[in-house]
């Protein structure tokens, strides 16, 4: 199994990292959960000091089908000048290839045109290839799944040329001069790891919790801020550690370093991963040394969705893949015609709208793992009326 490179972890995990669960029940971040109970509640309070009220309320808001309402209600105000083209920098990386598959089915709903240029994972090859997509003059350009500064120069280029750049997963993008990104506040990667933490203390009463992050990827610091903060407010007497899992070691040795840790600390009953693509391998290994931790982490990949759907691991954290891209076709269209954003994507960037958000679990996990969940199974039909003549 090969090592995937910086950049595939970051575009698997920044779509359900960033986006994350800005609906997911915390006041700290001022959105939809806001009411949800306080921990010093007493009510629902277990023996061991846990809240399970107040992470419960946390989790409802977590159902798979209860996704936030549809973020973009105003319809473009006039159509896209004819043969408007859009560029999209492909990384060399699979989820990469399915953002073109996507973004090539909605560009037709929009009307507009796609030109795609694949890098490889040379920062030379991703600067050559934005310079190939600034030569053909597009209206706007798409990123995903490259560092920023490794194109700056070209994003600074297309700045002078007046020409939108938006993106998926990259967080505080606007210091690159990117125009917009669904999951660019940090404030969704605080509200991912408060999700995280909810979900511990509903599924383990007397929580002892091992928190793996890995901080290669900036925001995994976000989450692990909060869930360590969250968990103090729901289950201050909880024991909880945090342990450095190297973004080297994922799909190598990382199946065995967490195994080991387990086994150093026998008293651990729930696993925690800032990124799910850290558990893959981990079924097995767990199995091979007779352990049964409670597993949960967000952004699956199709492998972890896998072992979600046959119980090998306990349940993932996600939002639907789509919707960002969707979001940032709609973006650029609004650009190039000179009209404002949507009102819900001005809240997105604020960091005060709830994107959708859903704890999966073995009897929820009915989708195509290769597909993922969908937020919204009529999303094409959502933007073709936004985007009708």
């Amino acid at each position: 199994m090969s090592r995937p490179n910086i950049r595939s972890v970051l575009v698997l995990a920044c779509l359900a990292v960033s986006l994350c669960c800005a609906a997911c029940g915390s006041s700290k971040s001022g959105n939809q959960a806001a009411d949800t109970p306080s921990a010093s509640s007493s009510t629902g309070v277990t023996s061991s000091g846990a809240n399970v009220a107040a992470a419960s309320a946390v989790l409802a808001k977590l159902a798979p089908g209860s996704a936030a309402p549809f973020p973009v209600t105003q319809p473009l105000a006039k159509p896209l000048p004819a043969g408007t083209k859009f560029g999209f920098m492909e990384c060399d990386d699979g989820q990469c290839a399915q953002f073109a598959q996507i973004l090539q089915q909605a560009v037709k709903l929009l009307g507009a045109q796609l030109t795609i240029v694949k890098a490889e994972q040379a920062a030379s090859s991703e600067q050559s290839a934005m310079s190939s997509i600034i030569a053909q003059k597009p209206a706007g350009v798409i990123v995903a799944g490259v560092a920023p500064d490794a194109i700056q120069p070209q994003l600074n280029e297309l700045g002078k040329l007046h020409i939108p750049v938006v993106s998926v997963g990259l967080v505080d993008a606007s210091r690159y001069g990117i125009a917009f990104d669904p999951g660019a506040n940090p404030v969704y990667n605080l509200d991912d790891g408060y999700a995280e933490a909810a979900w511990v203390v509903v599924h383990q009463p007397a929580p002892n919790v091992v928190f793996y992050y890995t901080p290669e990827v900036p925001f995994s610091a976000y989450v692990e801020k909060g869930f360590d903060s969250e968990m103090k407010t729901l289950c201050p007497s909880c024991t909880v550690r945090n342990v450095d899992l190297p973004i080297a070691d994922y799909e190598t040795t990382a199946p065995s370093l967490v195994v080991n840790d387990l086994q150093a600390h026998p008293d651990t009953n729930a696993a925690i991963f800032a990124l799910a693509e850290a558990e893959v391998g981990l079924p097995s290994a767990l199995k091979t040394a007779g352990l049964h931790t409670t597993v949960t982490g967000t952004g699956p990949p199709p492998a972890v969705w896998d072992y979600i759907k046959s119980g090998k691991i306990t349940s993932g954290i996600t939002t639907d893949s789509r919707l960002p891209l969707y979001l940032d076709l709609d973006v650029l269209a609004r650009l190039v015609t000179h009209e404002p954003l949507a009102a819900g994507e001005q809240n997105l960037l604020s960091g005060t709208f709830p994107p959708p958000y859903a704890v999966i679990d073995q009897k929820s996990a009915t989708f195509d793992p290769q597909v993922g969940w969908a937020a919204y199974p009529d999303l094409e039909q959502l933007f073709a009326k936004l985007w009708s003549k």
